[in-house]
C-alpha cells in the first residue's frame, strides 16, 4: 500500500515536471 502510493506520487511529480518543462519550452520558443 505505502509503496504503491509512493510510486504514484513519484509518477505525478514526474508528470508535473514534464508538463512544466514543455510549457517553458513553448514559452521560450514563442518569445524567440
Amino acid at each position: 500500500e505505502a509503496i504503491s502510493r509512493l510510486m504514484g506520487f513519484l509518477l505525478v511529480c514526474m508528470g508535473v515536471q514534464f508538463i512544466i518543462n514543455g510549457v517553458l519550452e513553448i514559452i521560450t520558443n514563442y518569445h524567440a
